[in-house]
């Protein structure tokens, strides 16, 4: 009876805002539930959240978040400004976000700043332990805004605090991106490459005796995905793009950017996976199954697409450890002031 009764309330807590569950997940790692919404027809959330997390960048499309929220209906919330190159844009946007956090919020916004990007282990840490013990109670729950953030940071902070005790209730933000009509209209996101490096928290646990399968999960990155492929040389391969994207068209452009990447891995377009590109569970769903059939090989996962694809491939990696998961550090982030699209998503990790 109390079961049903917390499924009750979970439905009216996101219909009410106009949310549709599209997906769902549950094992004895973590149940995780897919929403997406119309950005144009959001309404605030009735219930209080205890934690708000917001990472300040130069993209108008990371202000959206304050439209789920009432006065006062946080308990506390923490905005992340990572030191590095500014621009008219991030200066503006640190005061836009410290004026709505500071409405939302019944507590002063912790201000997180001075942090390197670059140094992730780091900078992850110092985020961490920023959080108030307080806000990790019995059925706590905690909003992170993942939309302008490299998905190195997203990816791991989720796994992070899924692994705290209590765990809180997780639910992460993510509003599409309408990219022809901003600034980053040539879809780079980031500039030169320096490393490659295993995500923190998803290093696997690999046997140098076995053969290795890369799963590119691609995005407008194609020089990416082609540096990776030559200097790892994975024996098996397999591609995925994301299909539906945020908008018409994406998904052939995703294949046209990546057509080095294409001809260099023998792969035709026949035989790349499509995955919706806001949804998580559809995307660690396949990966799995790409586990099974490659179950004597080492996995790699390497996310250069949606944010999406990537917190997927995270829960993929915790349900099955032995999962690595592969990122590429550039040299430059870039300084986009990308506009939202359509919709917004929320994943719901408990």
């Amino acid at each position: 009876m109390l079961t049903v009764l917390i499924l009750i309330l979970i439905q009216n807590f996101f219909q009410m805002n106009n949310w549709k569950e599209i997906n769902s997940l549950t094992n004895k790692f973590f149940t995780t539930n897919v929403y997406v919404s119309e950005l144009n027809n959001i309404l605030p959330f009735e219930d209080s959240f205890d934690f708000l997390i917001v990472f300040n960048s130069t993209e108008e499309r990371t202000l959206e978040y304050a439209k789920l929220f009432k006065s006062k209906h946080v308990e506390n919330c923490m905005l992340v400004d990572f030191k590095g190159e500014e621009s008219d844009f991030k200066s503006n946007n640190l005061i836009k976000n410290t004026k709505l956090l500071s409405s939302i919020s019944k507590s002063d916004p912790i201000i997180v700043n001075g942090l390197d990007i670059f140094s992730y282990e780091e900078s992850i840490e110092n985020i961490i332990e920023r959080i108030p013990l307080l806000q990790f109670g019995i059925d706590s729950k905690c909003l992170i805004d993942i939309t302008g953030v490299p998905l190195i940071y997203s990816t791991t902070i989720f796994k992070l605090l899924k692994q705290k005790f209590p765990s809180p209730e997780l639910y992460l933000l993510n509003v599409s991106a309408k990219y022809e009509k901003g600034t980053n209209s040539n879809y780079q996101f980031s500039e030169g490459e320096r490393e490659n490096i295993y995500i923190p928290g998803f290093y696997g646990k690999p046997d140098f005796s076995k053969n290795w399968l890369y799963i590119f999960l691609l995005g407008f990155e194609g020089n990416r995905s082609l540096s990776i492929l030559k200097q790892n040389q994975p024996d098996f391969i397999e591609a995925v793009i994301a299909e539906p994207g945020y908008q018409v068209g994406y998904k052939s452009k995703a294949i046209e950017i990546n057509k080095s990447f294409f001809a260099e891995s023998n792969i035709s377009e026949d035989e790349i996976i499509r995955v919706d590109a806001g949804d998580p569970v559809a995307l660690c769903e396949k990966v799995l199954q790409i586990c099974i059939d490659y179950e004597e090989s080492n996995i790699c996962i390497v996310p250069l697409g949606t944010k999406p694809h990537s917190i997927g491939a995270g829960l993929a990696a915790i349900i099955n450890d032995s999962i690595s998961i592969m990122y590429q550090v550039p040299k430059k982030y870039s300084m986009n002031n990308t506009k939202s699209g359509e919709l917004l998503w929320i994943y719901k990790i408990k």
